[in-house]
């Protein structure tokens, strides 16, 4: 389990609050979760019709995106690319949202 999560879990119950409603950090850390897992999921869908010249490629506009996600993205790149600069936004958000109170 997350370190920061069991700390706020055991914050919130020494306060009082119910457990049986979902805390908003877990379901935002289950968001950002399911979202790196959707890109990897895209990832190996659209590179499975590549050769490996073309999957090497789309390795470079994944991690050129992850790298650089301010970046605007070239016209006829592939869409893996904004995925990926999508996902780092969220990330930045979410740790944002964590980590200053």
């Amino acid at each position: 389990m997350h370190i920061l999560y069991s700390i706020k879990v055991r914050r919130l119950r020494s306060a009082g609050q119910s457990r049986g409603y979902p805390d908003k950090f877990l379901l935002d850390c289950l968001l950002v979760i399911c979202d790196l897992i959707a890109l990897y999921f895209m990832y190996d869908e659209y590179t499975d019709k590549l050769d490996e010249d073309g999957v090497r490629t789309c390795a470079g506009v994944v991690m050129d995106s992850l790298r650089n996600p301010h970046k605007e993205r070239p016209q006829g790149e592939s869409k893996l690319g904004e995925i990926a600069r999508q996902y780092v936004y969220l990330l930045c958000a979410y740790c944002l949202a964590v980590y200053i109170p």
